[in-house]
């Protein structure tokens, strides 16, 4: 009588032997789950590139049989060891059809699918089943079956499924291994909270709003492919609701405008969902959209807010986006308006509601019109418009923010005043003043050479003053904040540019 199972083992050995594969079995038999523990040569290149990279193993457990029904009844205690490998693992189906050579042959990867479905009957089973006695139908058809019986359709096949990278396919699987089955969750929690306010902040620590909540007969049970463990890993009469690293529902965007067809500003932001509002009286529902700079809890049945704003410490945010916030703030506690708000966020239709506007006093329009200067300047010194700024700066350098942004737009006439201690000076003739500005701006300090010209008038005190719209920019300068500047490279600048004006005007240093 013959023996099915070592001629699809011999089958296979030769197989391999011709392909240049390495196969090693199994020392222990129907104990390891394998039959073959294959090794692939390595690749002939010897780059930069491949150099590091394992060549390809996996293990194969060959099953022969002289039928045809496209499917066998395998051990699930064998199945798990396949599935549960860190390595690649096949089934190959080898077809005699009572010959003593292969009619067909079929591989099938034990990939995410297969695995799953394995993972998901031994958790039906339960604990302390004998899974040697247990068997699972693993089904085969044409899109396993390979081109010829043969080695290199063998080795084909296998490297098909694994890539020419062994390591991205490990770590892939144990990251698959690791999450399968919890994709409803991983654990149930029942508890108890007393009260409406418990309840109400409940629902604001399942957003992120509170830090915790008390409540009462706590009991947690882990679950996997939606089968909970007998014994709860947490059971407790009384504790604290709480629920860090909480991730949003959605990200997306909010924009806010005074009307439907205005542009308004947007913001990138995240939302959480309470998973309580389809639970809950609609009035206690509740969505918080967050941003960088502004957190907004709202009721979705009836639109009503809570907003805070938070500028932190240090820089914040992009000139554009820094303006387009203080231009919302101003809004909120300044315009008496109601804004439309309009949020799109992944996965959900288009959400809009009304953000009342209080009717009072904007601190802050001082430092939004320095925003706009800033803006231009930027734009002037080919900086990009997402330098980014801190209110603290901002508050403290508006005023020359604005005073160079004037200059250098030439927004009036400028009028300077100085005092000279040289015998020569001849009111009668044009002088040319030679001026320096600079601002710190975000990351960059900015500075700017310019020469005011035109004729002096003399104070009553011994001074000069010299009004004129006729003025130059000689020079315009770029420096990383807190880079100490060569002053006798500056001081070069400033030489050359009144070089530029001695013979015609008298020059004055303004610097």
């Amino acid at each position: 009588m013959r023996d099915l199972g070592l001629l699809g083992e011999a089958t296979f050995t030769a197989w391999c032997a011709d392909a240049g594969l390495m196969p090693n079995g199994s020392s222990v038999v129907d104990k390891t789950g394998w039959d073959f523990y294959v090794e692939f040569p390595f690749s002939s290149s010897a780059g930069s590139i491949a150099l590091h990279k394992a060549p390809c193993e996996c293990k194969v457990q060959v099953k022969s049989t002289d039928k045809r029904n496209r499917s066998l009844a395998i051990k699930i205690s064998n199945l798990r060891r396949l599935a549960t490998a860190q390595m690649p693992a096949f089934l190959l189906f080898l077809e005699f059809d009572g010959g003593s050579s292969v009619e067909q042959a079929f591989l099938v990867h034990i990939g995410d699918e297969l695995v799953a479905k394995i993972l998901k009957r031994i958790r039906e089973l339960g604990d302390g089943v004998a899974l040697n006695k247990k068997t699972m139908t693993i089904g085969y058809g044409d899109t396993d079956i390979l081109p010829s019986t043969s080695g290199k359709a063998l080795k084909d096949a296998i490297l098909n499924y694994v890539g020419d990278d062994l390591a991205k396919y490990v770590e892939r699987k144990s990251s698959f291994l690791s999450s399968a089955g919890f994709e409803d969750g991983c654990a149930e929690m029942r508890f108890t909270t007393e009260g409406e306010q418990n309840l109400q902040d409940l629902i604001d620590v399942s957003i992120g709003a509170k830090d915790s909540v008390p409540v009462s007969s706590v009991r947690g049970i882990h679950k996997r492919f939606g089968i909970k463990d007998d014994s709860p890993f947490i059971d407790l009469k009384d504790g604290r609701m709480e629920m860090p690293d909480l991730s949003p529902t959605a990200h997306g965007l909010i924009r806010f405008k005074e009307d439907i067809f205005s542009v308004g500003v947007s913001f990138p932001a995240k939302l959480y969902v309470s998973p309580f509002n389809s639970i809950v009286p609609p009035e206690m529902a509740r969505v918080r959209v967050e941003s960088d700079f502004f957190d907004i809890r709202l009721n979705p049945y009836s639109g009503a807010a809570n907003y805070n704003f938070s500028f932190g410490e240090g820089p914040v945010a992009g000139l554009k986006q820094f303006r387009d916030l203080l231009v919302l703030l101003g809004l909120i506690v300044g315009s008496g308006k109601k804004l439309n708000c309009e949020m799109e966020f992944e996965g959900y239709p288009l959400l809009e509601f009304m953000l009342g506007c209080s009717k009072g006093n904007f601190a802050y329009g001082k430092e939004l019109e320095a925003l706009e200067c800033a803006m231009r300047l930027a734009v002037s010194f080919d900086l990009h418009s997402d330098i980014k700024i801190s209110l603290h700066d901002l508050i403290k350098h508006a005023d020359v923010i604005h005073d160079m942004d004037r200059v250098l737009n030439m927004r009036g006439a400028l009028k300077v005043e100085f005092g000279v201690d040289r015998d020569d000076f001849d009111i009668g003739r044009p002088v040319a003043c030679v001026l320096m500005f600079s601002v710190p701006l975000g990351e960059y300090v900015l500075g700017a050479i310019m020469v005011l010209k035109g004729n002096a008038l003399a104070n009553t005190d011994g001074r000069y003053v010299l009004a004129s719209k006729d003025a130059i920019m000689e020079r315009k300068l770029v420096s990383p904040r807190g880079r100490n500047v060569e002053k006798d490279a500056l001081r070069s600048y400033l030489d050359s540019v009144a070089d530029k004006y001695e013979e015609e005007y008298l020059v004055v240093m303004m610097v």
